[in-house]
């Protein structure tokens, strides 16, 4: 489910955003090609288990038994961290995507 003029819609429909009066069409929220992220995974002796972090996404961190279970919990973290979620916007707000590469 995707944000459309304030409300959820699924993913493949139209969406249209309304921004300034002035509407305009805004591509699906979402990511369309494959991105890389550091991740950092240590293991601490006082608690015996594997502590895994992202340095580029504050606050993303997750942890495993294992190093193995460690990798697969932090790649769950980053995809949860980078699904969109709601956004109370104002009145004459905008939303919009930039795209890098």
């Amino acid at each position: 489910l995707l944000l459309r003029d304030r409300s959820w819609v699924s993913e493949g429909q139209d969406i249209t955003c309304w921004g300034n009066g002035a509407p305009g069409p805004l591509s699906l929220i979402g990511y369309t090609q494959s991105m890389k992220f550091r991740v950092v995974i240590e293991y601490d002796r006082e608690v015996r288990s594997f502590a895994a972090y992202c340095p580029e996404l504050p606050g993303c961190a997750s942890a495993g038994d294992s190093e193995a279970e460690a990798h697969r919990n932090i790649k769950e973290a980053i995809e949860l961290y980078l699904q969109p979620s709601a956004i109370d916007l104002p009145e004459d707000a905008t939303l919009a995507e930039i795209t890098f590469g």
